[in-house]
């Protein structure tokens, strides 16, 4: 189970890091199916253009 769970870890540290690459760059980035990478338009995928972008300023629900 260890195992499992750090290669999970690096997989994650390995996508985390070419999306990051790639918004600095704007270049697309393109990655192997896995279960951490959705395809655009489908339920698991997430549309940053539908969502507003946080200012890091706290939340204030009042």
């Amino acid at each position: 189970m260890l195992e499992f769970l750090d290669e999970d870890a690096a997989n994650a540290r390995t996508t985390a890091r070419a999306v990051a690459e790639s918004v600095r760059t704007g270049e697309p980035v393109t990655l192997s199916r896995s279960p951490w990478v959705a395809e655009a338009e489908t339920l698991w995928s997430i549309d940053a253009v539908d969502r507003e972008i946080s200012t890091g300023a706290p939340y204030d629900a009042g």
